[in-house]
């Protein structure tokens, strides 16, 4: 990045080694407040998620990105006995190795325990980007721990991650919509509310509404006052006594 601009930084999360971590262990992470914990604590600015592409699991992505995380997918493939294989390790060395050629961030923050990352993230301690490496599990890689840099490791932090169980659910909605996995997601809400039609109402005979009669009718006349029909009686009497 140039002189005298804010430091950026970026994130790069290898999803299913966050995942497995995250199950092995029964940590009670919520992504959506791990993503604010990376904004309040190391100012990531962007924080990319990667992760095997798989159709039925649209709504967890659509989730993820709600919460904040930018998705880099890796198609997938299905083996014989069914088991669903997308490893997205090159494809997190490569994006961050391209970003830090293109100056797209100052300070790279790696998200993962997989030794395969030893030479990513000793590349990017050598050039001075390496802001901290932070283990899923308790069990990151020796190859990791022989570099002698700062790893934050998850359970550490899991008290500001936790999904807040005590918390009081929400009446359900009456739009149909459906909240996904991830708190805060209420960004869609109003798109599905569904619209009222309100019924037309009825023009009564003395509504100011009701339209002006056509121009080539002619409107009655009017009764005359009992006044008016004395004074034509008198007119008419004087008439015949002149006879």
């Amino acid at each position: 990045m140039k002189k005298n601009q804010l430091t950026t930084t970026h994130a790069f999360i290898d999803a299913a080694n966050l995942h497995t971590a995250i199950k092995r262990a029964n940590l009670d992470i919520d992504y959506a407040r791990l993503r604010i914990w990376l904004t309040d604590a190391l100012h990531v600015d962007k924080a990319y998620l990667f992760i095997g592409l798989i159709p039925k699991n649209y709504q967890l992505y659509h989730d993820l990105q709600e919460a904040g995380y930018e998705l880099v997918f890796k198609p997938t493939i299905t083996d014989p006995d069914g088991g669903v294989k997308g490893n997205c390790d090159a494809d997190l060395v490569l994006e961050a190795t391209r970003g830090y050629y293109e100056d797209k961030y100052d300070k790279a923050v790696i998200i993962s325990s997989d030794g395969d990352f030893h030479g990513l993230v000793r590349f990017l301690k050598k050039k001075g980007v390496l802001k901290t490496l932070i283990s899923p599990s308790r069990n990151c890689s020796i190859l990791l721990k022989r570099l002698n840099t700062k790893i934050v490791y998850l359970d550490e932090i899991k008290p500001r991650l936790a999904k807040n169980v005590t918390k009081k659910k929400r009446p359900p909605l009456t739009t149909g919509h459906q909240q996904g996995s991830l708190r805060g997601n209420t960004k869609s809400v109003a798109k599905n509310v569904k619209k009222v039609n309100v019924p037309k109402l009825k023009k009564s005979k003395n509504s100011p509404l009701q339209r002006r009669a056509p121009s080539d009718v002619k409107p009655k006349q009017s009764q005359k006052k009992p006044s008016d029909m004395n004074s034509v009686a008198i007119k008419t009497k004087k008439k015949q006594e002149k006879k």
